[in-house]
Formats: structure tokens, C-alpha cells, sequence
């Protein structure tokens, strides 16, 4: 029952990963606020019952949700249990998981830790031959500005959207170019910082996604 019960929520948050990034993204974030209990309840299956696979997938496939939510508490403590499973993950899996960690570690006032993952992100990248991951390059060049470096926070950022255009998610390229905006208007470029800000914003409009959107406009 509780196999069955973890497959079914699982299918729903797979399904639901591709339109949380499109103009259906806050429905489904309401959809999946709804089922908190449940979605809780098959990560903990999954976890306590030796189910790396379904752990995993669980884990990466409600990335954006919790991103989008700001969910960071509970990102950190899921993502961590993932990455316990190391090598058995695939390389890209880990890319993945260790860029989002990066960003949930962030979330929770983990500053140094969440250097930490996003270089590992960044690094394993390289090594498997793999693209970096946009945000593990963003929230260094976050930190990179709190750390009064705007120079080098704004080489990061800028990477972030080169990469995300490269790989051609719209999505993710837009809240690249958001976080790039804000580097660069905290970092003594501001005029740039607003040209970025309205590029981020058309698109975000053209995508129709209110989170992007509003992230725009902030």
C-alpha cells in the first residue's frame, strides 16, 4: 500500500516539474501546497524503506516547487538525505541535487556550507563533462556580493546566463538574468542592472509564469 501510494504522489510530481515553469506554474504550486501530507508521507517511505531510486526522484522532481515556494528549510533536510546515497546517484542527478542544496543551504543562513555545495556542484560538472548548473553559479556570485566582491559576484552571474542560454530552458534563463539584474544594480552597475531587469521581465511576461514574473518586477 504504501509502495503504491509513493508511486502514484511520485508520478504526480514528475508530471508536475515540466508546467511549473510555464503560465500553469502557480496552479500547480497550489496543487502541490494541497498535498503536503501525502507528499511528506512517500518521501518518508521512500527514505526509511531503502528506495534510493524513488528517494531521489522524489527529491529532484520537487526542486522547482520548493524553489519556486522558498521552501529552503525543508529543501536543505530532503536534499541532504539524497546526497547521502553518493555515487549510487548518477553524475547529472548530482549536479542537480548539489547546485539546489547549494541554494536551500543559502536559504537557511548557511553561507559557508552552501559555497561548499555549489562548488562541489560546479566542480563534479566539469568533471563528468557536464554543463554547470545555472544557480550553483548564481548563488556564488550572491555570496561573492555579500562578500563586497561585485566584480567577481557579477563573473559568476554572468556564467549563469550564459550557461541557461546555452542549455535553452527559457525558465531558467530568466531567473538567471533576474539574479544577474540584482548583482549588477548592488554591485555599482545599476543602469545595466535595470536593462537585465526589463530583458528578464518581457520574457518572464512571454512565458506567462506569475513567479517569474514577480521576481522580475522585485
Amino acid at each position: 500500500m504504501h509502495a503504491r501510494h509513493a508511486e502514484h504522489f511520485l508520478v504526480i510530481v514528475e508530471t508536475a516539474a515540466a508546467p511549473l515553469k510555464g503560465p500553469d506554474g502557480e496552479e500547480w504550486c497550489f496543487r502541490l501546497d494541497a498535498e503536503q501530507d501525502n507528499l511528506r508521507a512517500a518521501l518518508v517511505w521512500a527514505r526509511d524503506h531503502d528506495q534510493p531510486d524513488t528517494f531521489v526522484r522524489f527529491v529532484h522532481s520537487l526542486e522547482l516547487y520548493r524553489f519556486t515556494t522558498g521552501e529552503s528549510r525543508e529543501a536543505y533536510e530532503w536534499h541532504h538525505a539524497a546526497l547521502e546515497y553518493g555515487l549510487a546517484i548518477p553524475a547529472a542527478e548530482r549536479v542537480e541535487l548539489l547546485g539546489f542544496a547549494g541554494h536551500a543551504a543559502n536559504g537557511t543562513g548557511r553561507v559557508e556550507e552552501s559555497n561548499d555545495l555549489c562548488r562541489a556542484s560546479i566542480d563534479l560538472a566539469r568533471d563528468a563533462g557536464l554543463p554547470p548548473m545555472p544557480i550553483a553559479l548564481q548563488f556564488l556570485g550572491i555570496t561573492a556580493l555579500e562578500s563586497n566582491d561585485p566584480e567577481e559576484a557579477i563573473s559568476y552571474c554572468e556564467e549563469a546566463v550564459a550557461v541557461a542560454r546555452k542549455h535553452g530552458d527559457q525558465w531558467t534563463e530568466v531567473n538567471a538574468l533576474q539574479q544577474l539584474a540584482m548583482v549588477c544594480s548592488l554591485g555599482g552597475e545599476p543602469e545595466r542592472g535595470r536593462m537585465l531587469a526589463d530583458e528578464a521581465l518581457t520574457t518572464a511576461r512571454r512565458l506567462g509564469n506569475a513567479h517569474l514574473v514577480v521576481q522580475a518586477l522585485w
